[in-house]
Formats: C-alpha cells, structure tokens, sequence
C-alpha cells in the first residue's frame, strides 16, 4: 500500500540502504567510519524526505497549513545552516595538507591523520611544522615507523640530527623495508651529520646506507 501511494519515498529508502550496505562493516573492513560513506546515500534520504513531504503536504487539511508554513520555515533555515557549512567545509579541501590540518584539528589523538599530515609536511619540505605536529607524539618506542621517519628527516634538517638519526634507526627497526629511511641515513652520513662533532661527510658510510636501501 505504501509503495502505490508513496513510491518515490520507498525508492529513497532503497535507495539509502542498498548503498549504504557496502560500507556497513557487515564484512569488516579497516575503515569505520567517513563522511563520504553517506555521499550516495544521502541522495535517497534527500529524495525520500521530499517525496514524504510532498505526500504529507498534498493529503493535509486546511487546518494543517500554517503548520506547514512553520516546517517549511525550518527546513529553510536548517538548509541556509547547512549550505554555510558546506561552504566552510570547502576550504579544507583546497589541499592536501589543510584538508589532513583540519582532520588533525577536529581529531587530535588520531595517529592516522597525523601521519598523513607529516607525509604532506616533509614533501613540502616544511619540517619545522612536521617537529611541531610529531614532537610531542613520536619517539623512538612510539609512533608508527612512517611517523618515525619524517620527525627524523625533519628533527635532521631542523639542527637536531644526533635525535633525527635516532628515529631513523627505529623506524628501520621496526620495518626493515623502509627505504627512505636509509636513503636519509645515507644523506645524513654524506653531510657529515651524524654526530654533534661531525663537520665533515664520509661517502664511504653514506654509500652503506644507500646500498641498504
């Protein structure tokens, strides 16, 4: 009966649940929770809630309309809300790095976003940001070995190379195959880095680390 009187409002609950249910986790998958799960699923809401309300608005009573006229008034600012937001939520996709910035900021324990930002910093070669957001967080027993890595890269172009080196090793350490890791190890060695004496390079350790890598 529902179906006869209201399709458009059945479709649109179809609609939500068949493509909501590839990303329900009803087989696990290492992805919880994103807002853009609800990207295609949002349109059968939208068309569901129109249909319900045409429905409801074309089977109401004359007394029923200034009812009408205060939904159809929430709804306007709900929208205006809504369309402010999308608005302010645009900016965060300018790039890459103010849209991981804002993820980071809105979620400060996530290592995930954290990681991610850093590998955006130490492309840009902004290191002294990537010290900033793994100083605190990442340490040669903690972090995961790619965070490990670019507070190492960046702790080495920012005048801390002794505990730049440090992290490079555990990150090696913890995964073997890192080989950027020891392509940075081979450019600390070849500028003489490695230690707080260093003041000139060796060639010969640099070549051992880039062999490795």
């Amino acid at each position: 009966a529902v179906r006869r009187r209201a399709p458009w409002v059945v479709f649109g609950v179809f609609w939500f649940v068949l493509n909501l249910l590839p990303v329900s986790n009803l087989v696990p998958t290492m992805q919880f929770l994103a807002e853009r799960f609800l990207y295609l699923p949002m349109v059968g809401f939208a068309v569901a809630a129109g249909a319900a309300a045409e429905y409801a608005g074309s089977h109401a009573t004359a007394s029923a309309a200034r009812a009408r006229q205060c939904v159809g008034a929430v709804a306007l600012i709900v929208l205006l809300v809504f369309a402010t937001m999308t608005v302010a939520r645009n900016r965060d996709w300018r790039d890459e790095a103010t849209l991981f910035a804002a993820a980071v900021q809105v979620s400060p324990g996530n290592a995930r976003m954290r990681e991610q930002l850093g590998i955006v910093l130490v492309k840009r070669g902004e290191y002294e940001r990537v010290v900033e957001l793994l100083g605190r967080q990442v340490g040669p027993d903690s972090g995961t070995p790619r965070m490990k890595r670019n507070l190492g890269l960046a702790l080495c172009r920012t005048g801390q190379a002794a505990r730049g080196k440090l992290l490079l090793l555990a990150a090696i350490r913890d995964d073997p195959g890192m080989a950027q890791a020891y392509e940075d190890l081979g450019h600390l060695a070849r500028e003489g880095g490695e230690g707080a004496a260093a003041s000139a390079g060796s060639p010969q350790a640099a070549s051992e680390w880039y062999l490795q890598s």
